[in-house]
């Protein structure tokens, strides 16, 4: 969210590939941790749009940190070219995977 800027609801469920409802029942949860706030969208100010609070960011930074370290720790003994391939080969899995989202 931090890196798209405010969003509403509904294009936050895009995004996520899910329904409305459930998206903005994790909105609030998050919103009542501190960690997202509701501002009018610069958009459309008829829309609340979210959008990630400084505690939000540094667990997001942090949460971040942590998974860059496991995959730092699980990568060590691969060589670049065997990661340059693992990297190719989930860029094609993630746009195939995207490519079927929108036509389902």
């Amino acid at each position: 969210m931090a890196r798209l800027g405010p969003l509403g609801i509904v294009e936050l469920a895009e995004l996520a590939g899910r329904d409305y409802t459930t998206v903005s029942r994790q909105i609030a949860k998050l919103e009542s941790l501190g960690l997202v706030a509701r501002c009018p969208s610069p958009n459309d100010g008829r829309v609340r749009a979210a959008v990630i609070t400084d505690q939000g960011q540094v667990m997001t930074d942090a949460l971040d940190a942590a998974r860059q370290k496991i995959i730092e720790e699980l990568l060590a003994g691969w060589d670049a070219k065997e990661v340059g391939e693992l990297a190719r080969l989930l860029r094609k899995f993630a746009d195939d995977a995207l490519g079927w989202v929108k036509t389902s």
